[in-house]
């Protein structure tokens, strides 16, 4: 009879935690994630039993690198649900060369003073140019 009782009493726990597990709801709000560090948003869905998969986009410049922008889908969501976490990869790094829009204006300038009547030193009298039809 001992052997019977040991039976009974062990698969009746192992059943009991793994039912309660998979029947809870994992709520997925947006709002949690958006704006955090991809790295902390996988480990807390991971930590919830969720798959996730990482979506880097193109970051137009102007975006903090490695912060969530949307997870996918949202809502209430099971263990073993995958969900989709996009975030903002690296800034470009072609977006320093065309910033050096001080190089345009000093151009401006400088055809001012070519353009003006050519400097003839103090003293001195221009040559008169030659006439037509003075012979």
């Amino acid at each position: 009879m001992t052997p019977s009782r040991t039976a009974q009493t062990s698969p009746s726990a192992s059943e009991t935690p793994t039912e309660s597990t998979s029947a809870e709801p994992i709520e997925i709000d947006p709002d949690d994630y958006i704006g955090r560090d991809y790295r902390d948003v996988r480990s807390d869905l991971e930590d919830d039993g969720l798959q996730v998969v990482l979506n880097e986009l193109d970051n137009p410049g102007d975006q903090t690198p490695a912060e969530v922008q949307g997870v996918n889908p949202t809502g209430t969501r099971q263990s073993g649900d995958l969900i989709t976490v996009s975030y903002w990869g690296p800034a470009p790094e072609s977006s320093a060369p065309p910033e050096p829009s001080p190089s345009e204006s000093p151009t401006t300038p400088s055809e001012s003073p070519s353009a003006s009547v050519p400097e003839v030193p103090m003293g001195t009298t221009p040559a008169a140019a030659p006439t037509e039809g003075s012979s």
